[in-house]
């Protein structure tokens, strides 16, 4: 995994919104449960999703909830790095 990536599961409960946020380094989504959605649709359990770096989205979830996987910052994150001292 590359140094700036990290993942972690989510449990949003019903009728969660979050701020709109970007990812620097790109992410990948699966839904476990429920269904997850953004202003792009609605995803239910098993979707996966992969977004480009500094993608931007605002995720919310209906009355069902959501439980899902996240990975940020291992698409294109060697761009990411601060340039090798000479």
């Amino acid at each position: 995994m590359a140094a700036n990536a990290s993942s972690w599961t989510c449990e949003a409960t019903p009728d969660t919104r979050l701020n709109t946020h970007t990812y620097p380094g790109g992410k990948e989504i699966l839904v476990l449960q429920g269904l997850f959605r953004d202003e792009q649709g609605a995803y239910p359990a098993g979707t996966w999703l992969r977004s480009p770096r500094w993608s931007r989205h605002a995720p919310f979830t209906g009355p069902e909830g959501a439980l899902i996987y996240v990975k940020v910052g291992h698409l294109g994150a060697k761009f990411l790095a601060p340039p090798l001292a000479s």
